[in-house]
């Protein structure tokens, strides 16, 4: 019988010291607490809760390893019977949410929406449309990092069970027909609460299907941007004789972040922080940035394009913050990025950004300063191959940036001025510089733009950005602006 008893308490201890590993987040409710996004690498959450007796979006922010207590979004955002499951791209300034009988005309019974952020409030909330949207449960979204993916779940039918994930992609700005995730994913019973980690192949959702521990549990599958993997199950703690829901993982970090109305919880449902976290997704470069204009050195909310340098086709934008010119983007490792900031009024500044090949655990930065069309000179990202006039591959990028620029600026005249750090003198130089400022130029006139709007100027080696002698500095030295120099 001692012996019955010593090993009971052992169990005892055992399963408490689980528990410490999954603890509720300090602005849970007496309502229910569900369902969040993590954005601004892992700075802020917005999850949706009913305190105050009626379902509604809130976000809480963290200082330390202390979050705030939680505040509602703008009220266009909340003006529906319910209103939840908020997920937003890594900018925090675009929104996908689900609304029950919302202001806002629907398709169905619940519907998926969208809103923008101008001003830090939520406002523009436009209702998917039909292609999206049914006339039956659409709801639960959730976007991939760089918000050209979306999993939703839906009771729709032609599905396999009561509810089903769906997928739907972003092409040219519209979402296309949404996809059935098929039966690796989705089964006879319900599956809910998609999930996509930052590294874009960690996928978890919830199902009631037979083989789990409580009604609802976790489950996982690695997706490869096209198909997913066997479906696995998480073990107990971290699923229960309860109900689990939507598994998010934190950025850069071995937590999650879990739904359950386990005994612990404040309310019926609450989000708990899971310190341990059993899924370990891909390691990502996040990079921080800001957007300000030169002149003034006043905050610019602008748009920013990130491509991948070798396959321009391969991009998506991001908002930097209306308030203070901040952004985040969330990029592979051991890749080369092309990355364009843009505003209306201003000339656009383009760089290229390669990323580490391990993370490092730390943030990067990147700042942008442009220049008002009226005053302005900004460098091409183009580059020539030593001592000639050929283009590298990766030059026309900015090219074509270029060129829309001026085409959306019709009246501008520029001139596209050449700088070279090439071995032999002076005349050297100059002779290099005049030939690459007119190959530019010859470009240009090839993508669309009127030979009479552009000037070229060689200035060989002189005017140099820095006098040392490395090979930085001769990079450094060795470019092409361009130059507005009138209407």
């Amino acid at each position: 019988m001692k012996k019955v008893l010593v090993l009971i308490f052992l169990q005892s201890i055992f399963s408490f010291s689980q528990q410490l590993n999954i603890v509720p987040l300090d602005f849970n409710s007496t309502g229910d607490d569900f369902g969040c996004s993590i954005i601004h690498n892992g700075r802020n959450i917005y999850y949706t809760s009913s305190r105050k007796d009626k379902q509604q979006i809130y976000f809480s922010e963290k200082s330390g390893n202390i979050w705030s207590l939680g505040n509602t979004t703008s009220d266009e955002l909340n003006k529906a019977d319910q209103v939840g499951f908020p997920t937003m791209t890594q900018d925090g300034n675009f929104m996908i949410f689900s609304a029950l009988n919302h202001t806002v005309k629907g398709q169905g019974r619940t519907d998926l929406f969208s809103s923008v952020k101008t001003d830090g409030v939520w406002g523009d909330v436009k209702n998917l449309g039909k292609i999206v949207n049914s006339e039956y449960w659409d709801s639960q979204p959730y976007l991939s990092r760089d918000g050209n993916i979306l999993f939703f779940a839906s009771d729709r039918p032609g599905g396999y069970g009561g509810t089903d994930i769906y997928l739907s992609i972003k092409e040219d700005g519209e979402w296309t027909k949404p996809k059935n995730l098929g039966p690796i994913i989705n089964s006879s019973k319900d599956e809910m609460t998609p999930v996509l980690a930052l590294d874009n192949k960690v996928f978890t959702f919830a199902s009631n299907r037979a083989d789990g521990f409580g009604g609802f549990d976790i489950y996982y599958s690695i997706y490869n941007s096209k198909d997913f993997d066997k479906v696995r199950h998480l073990d107990r703690p971290f699923n229960s004789d309860f109900d689990e829901f939507s598994y998010v993982l934190i950025p850069q970090s071995n937590s999650a972040i879990m739904t359950s109305n386990r005994p612990l919880s404040a309310g019926k449902l609450d989000l708990y922080l899971i310190k341990d976290n059993p899924l370990k997704q891909g390691q990502c470069e996040l990079l921080t940035g800001s957007l300000y204009d030169i002149t003034t050195n006043e905050a610019i909310y602008g748009e920013i394009t990130i491509s991948d340098l070798y396959d321009p086709s391969k991009k998506f934008n991001i908002q930097s913050d209306d308030k203070d010119g901040s952004f985040y983007i969330v990029l592979d490792l051991a890749q080369s990025y092309f990355i364009s900031a843009s505003k209306k009024g201003y000339l656009f500044k383009s760089k290229i950004f390669q990323t580490n090949s391990e993370f490092d655990g730390k943030e990067k930065g990147i700042v942008f300063e442009l220049s008002p069309i009226t005053k302005g000179t900004t460098r091409l990202v183009v580059n020539f191959e030593d001592g000639n006039y050929n283009l590298s591959e990766d030059s026309f990028i900015d090219l074509n940036i270029a060129a829309n620029f001026l085409k959306e600026n019709s009246t501008l005249n520029i001139q596209i001025n050449a700088y070279t750090y090439e071995p032999g003198g002076e005349e050297i130089n100059d002779a290099i510089s005049k030939k690459r400022a007119t190959v530019v130029k010859e470009n240009l006139v090839n993508l669309g733009i009127d030979e009479s709007r552009i000037k070229t100027k060689g200035y060989g080696k002189s005017r140099p950005l820095s006098a040392e002698s490395t090979d930085d500095a001769k990079a450094l030295n060795r470019r092409i602006e361009m130059q507005i120099i009138g209407e």
